[in-house]
Order: C-alpha cells, then structure tokens, then sequence
C-alpha cells in the first residue's frame, strides 16, 4: 500500500492542475479574463482533457499496485472501477495480473473470451453496485470540496490583495 499512498499525492496534484488550468485557459480563450466564470461546457472540456491525463498517470500506478498485490494475496475476481468501465476493468485487471503466478491470457480477446465462458456475462459486471454506490457520492464530494476551496481561496487572495 505505501506505493499507491505515495503516488496518490503526485496523481490528484497533476489532475486537478490540469483541470484548472484547462478551465483558466478556456477562459482566455473566450472571455478574454482567465478568472471568469467557467461555463458547463469549460468544465467539461477540462474534466475531458483531465481524464485523458488522469488514465497515462494512474495507468502505470494501477499495473504496479495490482501486482504488488499480487506479491500477498491470490488474484480475487471483481472489479475495481464502476459504472460502464466495469467491463473494461475486469479485463484489464486479469491482464495486468497474468503472468505473477502463470501466463493464463494471450491478449485482451483471449482474455474476454476465457473470464466469459468459465464464468458467463456476469464476470463482467461484478462489483458495479457497490462501485456505483460508493462512486457518485465520491466523486461529487471531491469536486465540490475542489471548486468550494478554489473559491475560498480566490477571496482569500482578493482580501489580501486589493
């Protein structure tokens, strides 16, 4: 666990920066004002170009995680992400684990086809209630607390700097 502790840090500092900078430079762009109001579609171009960052980052951290894993524990089926990942994440959990006890997959398709016939549809969607569940609220505490302490800072910096 120190490795995805450790890494977590570097990870959230470089999306949320990415974020907010798109969000800044989005603002230029169209109101000429980098401090103006993001509107819904800003803000969406910026969650956009942060995920694209946040999956080249958290990618290589999730490979080494799982196969630190992997070191102590038995590959357990299940699935990491929620909602329409589910499916993805299986996969790739099972790829990333393969070949820490034997080489059991030849590729994404092996993969799929072999977690389908041994297990059926459902191999693919397990975890996604709890994931759901536990994702919404996440998510939405994250990014509000994120855009209620952009704010306080901002009047913070318009107090001590008139």
């Amino acid at each position: 666990m120190s490795f995805p502790l450790a890494s977590i840090g570097i990870y959230s500092s470089v999306v949320f920066g990415v974020f907010s900078n798109t969000q800044r430079f989005l603002s230029q762009l169209r109101h000429g004002d980098p401090a103006a109001a993001p509107s819904l579609a800003d803000m969406t171009l910026a969650s956009l170009v942060s995920g694209v960052i946040s999956v080249g980052i958290g990618t290589p951290v999730e490979l080494v995680k799982i196969r630190l894993q992997m070191q102590t524990q038995p590959y357990t089926k299940g699935a990491v992400s929620w909602a329409v990942c589910t499916p993805m994440d299986v996969v790739k959990s099972r790829l990333q684990a393969d070949g820490v006890y034997s080489n059991q997959y030849k590729g994404t398709i092996d993969c799929m086809l072999q977690s389908y016939q041994n297990e059926g549809l459902k191999v693919f969607f397990r975890g996604l209630l709890v994931n759901t569940i536990r994702g919404f609220p996440s998510s939405a505490a994250m990014f509000l607390g994120y855009e209620l302490s952009l704010k306080a800072m901002k009047r913070c910096q318009s107090e001590t700097n008139p």
